[in-house]
């Protein structure tokens, strides 16, 4: 049979073009549905990529202890077991020491915010008030403020009542996705534990289907890239949690300081929001604002101010020093990624758009680029 090389006909390009824009046009036009589908993808291996994660993240850890504190055992099967056990251990225990301090006084703060909202009412109607005698000074009308004030505060009490009104509904439903949360993590910390004990096969088998998809020069190029990727990756993730307690750290030593309430929730708050980017530490300044305002509209002003000297620092002087040019990526694709992140992933979507950007951008100048220049 003659074999027909349609590649250098005069019509494939044109095809392929058309085919390319007809795909392109059906995708966008069903773009709700192809994130839905996979979101519903991804919640089903939640688990395993959980798992993934998890392993991925302690691996450092597992073998930093093999090598150095575990390398006396000659049994280096055995030595991995201690070490994933030590690893495991050693990043559990600190999380949940955290955790059993931090939650008890985030929920004692929320359970006042709410108790205190009528008092927090009466302190803003005062600060509102005393600004009455003054109004035509400063062109201020009082009145719309006030009536503004009012709306607030009946929104706010309907939610609670509607939420009080639908606790048991709520609870069910609250008390099911937790279960799921925690069957899902402990399906994952399951995974990550296989992972970690056979890693050695899994990067054998990973290493053949690298070698089986590029040989010689090729191969060596594909390590290379994967190993600044994964640079690039833990680099991120070390820096963005070492950020989030400078930052949240700092935050609660301010508000020590100056005698605010609520110091931990909101340090807390600002402190895991700051591991969202760009967006992250407006929602939290926001947060934190809103609930200072309602108590001490003083408090609320300091607070917004100090943040956004902290931010300003951080964002020119602490990021920069960690990051180095590792992650240099473009705004643009920052922005998109965190769209879709978001769109497609929820939170961890938008927390992984920066170092998932940075993965693309650095492929396309090392792979597409070079060797498109290496032609010319």
């Amino acid at each position: 049979m003659k074999h027909i090389d349609w590649k250098n006909k005069n019509w494939a390009p044109y095809t392929i073009a058309t085919c390319s824009a007809v795909v392109l046009y059906f995708l966008l036009n069903n773009i709700g549905w192809l994130f839905k589908g996979l979101g519903i993808f991804v919640n089903v291996l939640k688990p395993v990529l959980i798992g993934v994660i998890l392993a991925y993240i302690v691996n450092p850890l597992v073998t930093l202890v093999e090598k150095y504190p575990l390398k006396f055992i000659r049994n280096r099967r055995l030595a991995r077991n201690i070490a994933v056990a030590l690893g495991l251990i050693i990043v559990i225990i600190p999380f949940i020491a955290l955790m059993i301090v931090l939650i008890p006084q985030v929920v004692t703060s929320i359970i006042d915010f709410i108790n205190n909202i009528p008092t927090y009412e009466v302190n803003i109607r005062n600060f509102i008030n005393s600004f009455s005698s003054n109004d035509h000074k400063f062109n201020i009308n009082i009145d719309k403020i006030d009536e503004a004030f009012n709306k607030g505060g009946e929104i706010i009490r309907s939610y609670i009542s509607k939420k009080g009104s639908n606790e048991s509904g709520d609870f069910s439903q609250t008390a099911a996705n937790v279960g799921s949360s925690i069957s899902n993590w402990a399906i994952g910390f399951l995974i990550s534990i296989y992972i970690l004990a056979d890693k050695v096969r899994i990067k054998s088998i990973g290493k053949k289907l690298v070698g089986k998809i590029w040989h010689d020069e090729k191969y060596d190029r594909a390590v290379v890239i994967l190993r600044k990727c994964n640079k690039i990756l833990i680099k991120f993730m070390v820096c963005e949690l070492i950020d989030a307690l400078i930052v949240g750290i700092s935050n609660y030593i301010f508000m020590i300081i100056l005698g605010m309430h609520y110091s931990i929730l909101i340090s807390a708050v600002v402190g895991i929001t700051n591991l969202a980017p760009t967006f992250g530490p407006i929602i939290g300044g926001v947060i934190g604002g809103f609930i200072l305002v309602l108590d001490n509209p003083w408090n609320a002003l300091w607070f917004i101010i100090f943040t956004i000297i902290l931010q300003t620092i951080d964002g020119y002087i602490i990021k920069p020093k960690m990051y180095g040019g590792t992650l240099g990526v473009p705004s643009i694709w920052i922005l998109i990624s965190i769209v879709v992140g978001g769109r497609a992933f929820g939170i961890p979507g938008i927390i992984l758009g920066i170092p998932v950007a940075a993965i693309i951008s650095y492929i396309l100048n090392e792979v597409i680029f070079e060797k498109k220049n290496d032609n010319l």
